[in-house]
Parts: structure tokens; C-alpha cells; sequence
């Protein structure tokens, strides 16, 4: 599935997190708001200590108001495009048609 290009901001649909490799095949399977925030705050950039609170502000923000799923993938490199593939067909099931 090609990526598709924008020339201005799009908003934000769904946010894709990466879990532990294993398995034969790709899956994709929702997560709660509350694990969505636990899996997203440690990626989430922040200027100090003093920013923090408005960074997991923003964090739990985005995990409330659009879907956060954990995806496997094969423990295997040669996988990965495929796996890539897989993860964009099961999102494109998941998401209305614009």
C-alpha cells in the first residue's frame, strides 16, 4: 500500500505501537486509553522537568481521543516488509472509508 502524501497537516487517526516480535504473522489488536498513555509517554519528547506534566498532559490527550493499538510483528528482518503491509491492510479494515 503506497503512502500518501499530503502538501498541508492532517489529523491524527490512530497512533500504531510496536510490541514484542513473535508470532508466524503481523496482528493488531486495540488498547485502553490508560495502556495507551503507559505505551506512548516513553516516546514522548519533552524540554525538562518542568515540561513533563504538560507532555503527559498532551500524551494522555491524544490516547483519549483517537484509537492506540499494539501491533506484533515476525522476530525475523526479511519480515518486516511484509509485516509493514499487513499492519497498513488490518488499519485500512479498521477505519472508515473518508
Amino acid at each position: 500500500m503506497p503512502a500518501r502524501r499530503h502538501d498541508r497537516p492532517v489529523r491524527v487517526r490512530g497512533v500504531v505501537v510496536l510490541g514484542e516480535r513473535g508470532g508466524a504473522v503481523a496482528t493488531l489488536r486495540p488498547i485502553s486509553p490508560a495502556e495507551g498513555v503507559s505505551a506512548l509517554v516513553g516516546n514522548a519528547i519533552f524540554a525538562g522537568a518542568d515540561r513533563l506534566p504538560a507532555t503527559f498532559g498532551l500524551v494522555a490527550r491524544l490516547a483519549g481521543d483517537v484509537p492506540v493499538y499494539r501491533a506484533t510483528v515476525p522476530d525475523h528482518l526479511y519480515a518486516a516488509p511484509r509485516a509493514a503491509r499487513d499492519i497498513f491492510e488490518l488499519l485500512a479494515r479498521l477505519e472508515p472509508s473518508n
